[in-house]
């Protein structure tokens, strides 16, 4: 909690109070016009050389659920993307879920280009030495048609080449007449059990649909549908598994309830079949049997295959108010209630619905963030989010009845929130 209004603070005053600042003003000053050149640079450097990200999510999505959405949020989004239509560049760094990310976009020869890096950063001394977990993207807006696309890839390498290797496109189209706007994915997901011996492929396709302004009124769906694929050097048998499908709907409201006040619902249901089990091992068990060097104990809750009639489903109540202390201040708090339902066991914590057995779960939300407007080329974001899900320790549990397992989930309280990661980010216009 300290460290969150001392950073708040130390930027307050950096920025409400720039011009004190006179090298730093200079510095600034003196390099403005290359910053541009900088940009294409950088954007050049990407598209050439590395691979890209896949989520794009800010302070202010963090902080109100997904009920208001923030620059960021827009910048990579094959269908919002032309809210940050303008003639500057951007620059967009943050930390979000233990992650940091670099992001740029800039307006070029009539063309919207944006690039983004993200990694973990967090508990690094842990990791093994060839550890990755990070994912980039490239993308590019074309205003005259509506039309946006992003290519991605997302690399994890857990443990000897065991892991995920996953590129992806994506295509937006929106339309001028009416606020339709239309998505697709495509993304492969190679999944290894060891170096260059490759398991499984699995193939999400991905169908959006949103009638929608800005991502916040309205409404919108999602249809998916993975179908899984084996390969030679497979360690699991896959063949006659139904591919796995789901589908999302959302509706949103916002109002201006005073001049300085918002308030928003965002109200979504999903509901998938034949999911993944992540806390099924028998995975890691067959990848025991075949490499005996312990990997078999560092790779629990992989689980990558679906299961034929598993079902699960949510439903999330998120609302959210945005009040401006002043006119470059605003305070975002965020409430969230819900329900999630599997038909199986899942106790692994990394499952959707935390470590659980089969029933209902209840999930309760609370988040606070600031958003600071420095000045009008600087946007600084900090705040945390918590939600309470009430999971099953298995420790201690000697019969294996799901009577005598304990709960344990903190309180929704001030403290509790501020345990958790902060997510803070800093956007630049040039």
């Amino acid at each position: 909690m300290l460290i969150f209004f001392v950073l708040t603070r130390l930027v307050l005053d950096f920025f409400l109070n720039y011009k004190r600042f006179g090298v730093l003003k200079f510095m600034f000053g003196l390099r403005l016009k290359n910053l541009k050149a900088a940009g294409v640079f950088s954007f050049l450097f990407v598209f050439l050389g590395t691979e890209v990200f896949s989520q794009t999510s800010g302070t202010v999505e963090e902080c109100s659920f997904g009920v208001f959405r923030s620059q960021y949020g827009d910048m990579f989004d094959v269908r919002y993307w032309q809210n940050q239509l303008d003639d500057n560049y951007y620059f967009h760094t943050g930390l979000y879920d233990d992650a940091i990310n670099f992001a740029w976009a800039v307006n070029f020869l009539g063309i919207y280009w944006g690039a983004g890096y993200n990694a973990k950063v967090m508990n690094h001394k842990a990791w093994p030495h060839n550890l990755t977990d990070m994912d980039v993207c490239i993308m590019a807006g074309i205003p005259s048609l509506g039309l946006g696309v992003r290519a991605s890839y997302y690399d994890k390498n857990v443990y000897k080449g065991l892991g995920t290797a996953a590129p992806k496109v994506e295509i937006g189209k929106t339309f001028e007449s009416v606020p339709v706007k239309l998505g697709f994915e495509a993304e492969g997901k190679f999944r290894y059990w060891k170096s260059l011996h490759l398991d499984v492929a699995q193939i999400p396709f991905i169908f959006k649909f949103d009638f929608s302004p800005d991502g916040m009124r309205g409404a919108g769906g999602t249809y998916t549908v993975m179908p899984t694929l084996k390969y030679p050097s497979a360690v699991n048998e896959v063949s006659g598994l139904a591919p796995m499908q789901g589908f999302s709907v959302w509706a949103g409201w916002k109002w201006n309830i005073l001049d300085n006040l918002e308030f928003g619902l965002r109200p979504s249901f999903m509901i998938n079949f034949n999911c993944i089990n992540t806390a099924d091992y028998s995975i890691n068990k067959r990848m025991s049997e075949l490499d005996q060097d312990g990997v078999g104990s560092l790779v629990e809750n992989l689980n990558w295959i679906p299961e034929n009639g598993n079902t699960e489903w949510r439903v999330s109540v998120p609302f959210s108010a945005v009040y401006g202390v002043t006119e470059k201040v605003q305070i975002v708090v965020g409430f969230k209630c819900g329900f999630y339902w599997a038909n199986f066991d899942h106790m692994s914590e990394k499952h959707t619905g935390g470590r659980n057995l089969h029933g209902t779960v209840n999930e309760t939300g609370f988040a606070l963030g600031l958003k600071a407007e420095m000045n009008k080329n600087a946007v600084f974001q900090i705040g945390s989010s918590y939600i309470r899900q009430l999971s099953l320790n298995p420790e201690g549990n000697t019969t294996g009845s799901p009577k005598d397992y304990e709960t344990d989930a903190p309180n929704i309280s001030v403290s509790n929130l501020f345990d958790q990661p902060v997510t803070v980010s800093l956007t630049l216009r040039f």
